[in-house]
């Protein structure tokens, strides 16, 4: 068994962000409700508010435990490069960061194109914030699929910006086994 295997888990990387998206739908459910208001304000704050609480589970998931809910039920989780310690609050916003701020971008944008504006209307919202936050979220989404194919360990591009690397936790186990069978031989081999 080689090293790497404990790398390759894209499968359970893409279904632990599907369940963490699942645990977040009464969010996205209220995304629509608040957008369908037409009032700018509400709909502005809800992201705002909406980001916040997704940047925390994040960053707090991953510096306490190492792992979101959905990494937990996939078996994977993140540490530090050097597959010790976990990140830290600062590295674990670090991955986060640029949906954080890409949301944040599209609603400076949409208010500051909107000031005179107090109805959102679909139009409106899809000029001056979809087509910000989805054009940079999709472009990123490609950048991080081929960082993360083309590196031994599997990191995504912010797995680089924030020094972590994402493991399976039955290989890591299953090596780690391995290295201290293969030092108690040794030593049994020594004496």
């Amino acid at each position: 068994m080689t090293s790497t295997c404990k790398y390759n888990i894209f499968g359970k990387r893409f279904l632990a962000g599907l369940i963490d998206s699942l645990i977040f739908i009464p969010f996205s459910m209220l995304d629509n409700k608040f957008e369908e208001t037409g009032n700018k304000a509400l709909f502005i704050c809800w992201i705002l508010f909406h980001t916040v609480c997704w940047t925390l589970y994040v960053v707090i998931g991953h510096s306490i435990y190492g792992q979101t809910i959905g990494k937990r039920l996939m078996g994977i989780k993140v540490f530090n490069v050097n597959e010790k310690d976990l990140i830290s609050y600062e590295h674990a916003f670090l991955r986060e960061s640029v949906y954080f701020f890409t949301v944040i971008a599209g609603v400076i944008y949409l208010t500051i194109n909107t000031s005179k504006v107090l109805i959102l209307n679909e139009e409106i919202k899809d000029t001056y914030y979809n087509d910000i936050v989805g054009l940079t979220s999709g472009v990123w989404l490609i950048l991080e699929l081929l960082t993360m194919w083309f590196n031994k360990k599997r990191r995504a591009l912010h797995d680089f910006i924030a020094g972590s690397v994402v493991v399976d936790l039955t290989e890591l186990r299953r090596e780690d086994l391995e290295k201290r069978q293969n030092e108690l031989i040794t030593s049994l081999q020594n004496k």
